[in-house]
C-alpha cells in the first residue's frame, strides 16, 4: 500500500507573511504575559490571519524562539532601543505630579495555574483589565467569555468606554486631565481604537514598543499575583476552582492593592527610565 500525503487544512493559511510575523514577534516580546502564551492562545490573539498554531510556531521559530526558552527579557532591535532610549531621555525630569497624571493600563491573564512557567489559558481563567493614575486606582473588566477574542471593535466597545467614563469624572470633579497610555498590542494600535479615542478627544500617550519596563502596572499584576497565592496556595497547583470563585479571588486581588504601593510604583518611573538610558534602550531589571 502506497503512502499517503497528509491532507491540509484547506481552511486556513500555513504561513504568515512578513508584516505578520513583525506584528506577532512585537506582540509576544510585549511582556511577561504574552511571552508565556501558548502557540494556540497566539494564534486566538490574531483572529483575522485565520491561521493554527502550527504557522505560529513556524513563524517564530524561523525567527529563532523557541518556547522552551520563554525569554523575559529578549533582544531588542538597534531602532526599538533607540527609540527607548530617547523616551526615557525626554520623560527624565518628568515630575511625581507629572507620572501621576498618566491613567496607565494593561491587562493580564489569572487562573488557577498562572504561576507556572508555560500557561495554558484554562476554561476558567480571565482576562482582567485594569488601570491607574498616581496613587488611585481607576475601572477594572473582567473580559467576559461570550465576548470572544479581543479586537479593535471589542476593545472599543467593552473597555474604553470605562476609560472616556473616567477620564471625564476626573476632569469634572477634580480637575485633574488625565493621560491615557496603552501598550502596542493589535487591538490598541488599530486605525478603529484610533479613531474612537480621537472621536472622544483623547490623544493617548505615544508608547515604545517592547517596555512593559517602563509600564508600572505590570508590578500591580506581580502583586496581585503575589496576593493570590499567599491567600490561595492552592491556585499554585492548579485547583480547578469554579469560575465564578477565580473571578471573586482576582477581584479581592485587585480592591488589596493600596494607594500606598501604587505611589512606590510612580515614584519608581524616574530611576525605571534612568535604568532604559543607562541600558542604552535595551532591557532592564524592571
Amino acid at each position: 500500500m502506497g503512502q499517503t500525503s497528509p491532507k491540509k487544512n484547506k481552511g486556513r493559511s500555513s504561513k504568515l507573511t512578513d508584516v505578520q510575523v513583525d506584528e506577532l514577534e512585537e506582540y509576544v516580546r510585549m511582556s511577561r504575559e504574552t511571552r508565556r502564551m501558548s502557540y494556540l492562545e497566539l494564534s486566538s490573539k490574531f483572529p483575522d490571519w485565520n491561521v493554527g498554531e502550527l504557522a505560529i510556531k513556524n513563524a517564530l521559530e524561523r525567527r529563532g524562539y523557541s518556547r522552551c526558552i520563554a525569554r523575559q527579557k529578549p533582544p531588542i532591535s538597534e531602532r526599538n532601543r533607540a527609540i527607548r532610549r530617547s523616551w526615557a531621555e525626554a520623560h527624565l525630569l518628568w515630575s511625581e505630579e507629572d507620572w501621576s497624571r498618566i491613567l496607565w493600563s494593561d491587562e493580564t491573564y489569572i487562573n488557577d495555574s498562572s504561576t507556572r512557567k508555560y500557561v495554558t489559558r484554562m476554561n476558567n481563567s480571565w482576562m482582567f483589565w485594569g488601570c491607574f493614575s498616581g496613587s488611585e486606582k481607576g475601572p477594572c473588566v473582567f473580559w467576559e467569555k461570550d465576548w470572544g477574542n479581543i479586537t479593535a471593535e471589542s476593545y472599543c466597545q467593552h473597555v474604553l468606554p470605562h476609560v472616556v467614563q473616567y477620564m471625564n469624572s476626573s476632569l469634572e470633579s477634580r480637575g485633574r486631565q488625565l493621560v491615557y497610555m496603552h501598550d502596542n498590542a493589535p487591538s490598541h494600535k488599530a486605525v478603529g481604537t484610533r479613531d474612537f479615542l480621537q472621536d472622544k478627544g483623547i490623544e493617548p500617550i505615544f508608547w515604545p514598543a517592547f517596555s512593559p519596563d517602563l509600564n508600572p502596572i505590570e508590578a500591580v499584576w506581580s502583586i496581585m499575583k503575589s496576593s493570590i497565592q499567599q491567600q490561595y496556595p492552592e491556585f499554585e497547583r492548579g485547583s480547578q476552582r469554579p469560575s465564578h470563585e477565580v473571578r471573586r479571588i482576582i477581584q479581592e486581588a485587585w480592591d488589596l492593592v493600596t494607594a500606598a504601593q501604587l505611589n512606590v510604583l510612580i515614584k519608581s518611573m524616574p530611576a525605571r527610565c534612568r535604568a532604559v538610558v543607562d541600558a542604552n534602550g535595551g532591557p532592564t531589571r524592571y
